[in-house]
């Protein structure tokens, strides 16, 4: 059955005052504010339209969230299309990101609670590439989380249609600075080497997304920002997150030298000592240890070099899947979100992001990876 179009909003609709900006862009604008009837707040993501592409990019996004409806993806309120506002409302996530909630919270994750996103965006994910749509932008700030744990993919702005992608499909770019690489488009430590190594570009294929989710696997497992441990001969624990680590270097570090990032421990390093988890080899149920590890294991094989060696996504889901099913509390998915005790908490007062000489703390919501290397309209920065 068809999906219904999406209800339009007038734009006399939405409350004049902006209660917060979430993210602020050449491309786009999130924010909060509230309808006038009912007070019902409410997220807008605006985007900006400068040119025909701007107007195409708005459309495609439109057009990507009606063929792609899915439990586990974003799915709009209302659009409203009214000259020269084009946005796009969406419901408030009370948990917000994914990326803020494991980085910004101050507070551990359960194992139960961190696989039970992933197998969300992997379920979404599967979704997207059952549909002949490939992401493209795969990250946790890309993921929105409500008050119960649940997890939804989001920003289908980068994505494409699988049967239109070839080596040189483009974006317009806007010449803002950063780091400029055309041809190609994600957020540079969620981007798959093959992408990093090419100077045109090489053709997004479904292993970059898998390669991404990967490595937001990872993230979640560890809670920890990617390659933000990363230290160099010659650059020494410069950063991601402190937006101090040399964009050359890590590209060529991640393309070349294998660069991937710290995994939890205990965790085996080599991708072939580690095949796809075989619940019916473990006693049920497994200890969190042993599902940390299984899932890191999950992740390597994400993020293998060679995309075809990457383990596909419907294999990834089931496998996150029988994992989840394996937890001592299986069955309570994500709604016991942080770990009893709360006395380790993560020191995010002293994480800071460095850009155009301003000091943003992670605990003001602020997204770092998005100001730190994401790749957007065809250039990284």
């Amino acid at each position: 059955m068809a999906t219904p179009p999406f209800q339009d909003i007038p734009k006399g609709s939405l409350a004049p005052t902006k209660l917060r900006t979430l993210h602020s862009s050449g491309s786009s604008e999130v924010y909060t504010t509230s309808l006038v009837d009912g007070g019902l707040h409410v997220v807008v993501k605006r985007t900006k339209i400068t040119c025909p592409g701007d107007m195409k990019r708005f459309d495609n996004e439109l057009a990507f969230l009606q063929a792609c409806e899915h439990e586990t993806l974003l799915r709009p309120i209302g659009v409203i299309r009214s000259p020269p506002t084009y946005a796009i409302v969406l419901p408030v996530f009370e948990r917000g990101s994914l990326f803020s909630l494991l980085h910004a919270s101050g507070r551990m994750l359960t194992v139960g609670a961190k696989l039970s996103m992933c197998a969300d965006v992997a379920a979404a994910l599967c979704h997207l590439h059952d549909r002949g749509v490939l992401h493209r932008d795969i990250k946790t700030d890309n993921v929105l989380v409500d008050a119960d744990g649940r997890a939804v993919l989001a920003d289908l702005n980068a994505s494409e249609w699988e049967s239109r992608v070839t080596e040189d499909i483009v974006m317009q770019a806007r010449p803002t600075g950063g780091f400029f690489k055309q041809f190609v488009v994600g957020t540079l430590p969620y981007m798959a080497p093959e992408l990093l190594r090419s100077v045109r570009g090489a053709m997004y294929t479904r292993a970059c997304d898998v390669y991404s989710f990967g490595i937001s696997l990872n993230e979640v497992l560890t809670q920890t920002v990617p390659y933000s441990d990363a230290m160099m001969e010659h650059v020494a624990m410069h950063t991601i997150l402190e937006a101090r680590y040399n964009h050359a270097e890590l590209t060529s570090s991640i393309a070349a030298d294998g660069l991937r990032p710290a995994q939890p421990p205990g965790t085996l390093s080599a991708p072939c000592e580690a095949g796809p988890f075989d619940p019916g080899l473990h006693s049920h149920p497994l200890d969190g240890m042993t599902i940390v590890q299984s899932a890191a294991g999950v992740a390597r094989r994400c993020w293998s070099d060679a995309a075809a060696e990457r383990t596909p996504m419907p294999q990834v889901a089931r496998e996150l899947a029988a994992l989840l099913s394996s937890l001592p509390n299986a069955g309570s998915g994500g709604k016991d979100l942080f770990e009893a005790e709360e006395g380790t908490e993560m020191d995010v007062e002293q994480v800071v992001v460095k850009e155009a000489g301003k000091e943003v703390g992670v605990k003001e919501n602020r997204v770092a990876n998005e100001e730190n290397g994401k790749v957007e309209n065809g250039k990284v920065g």
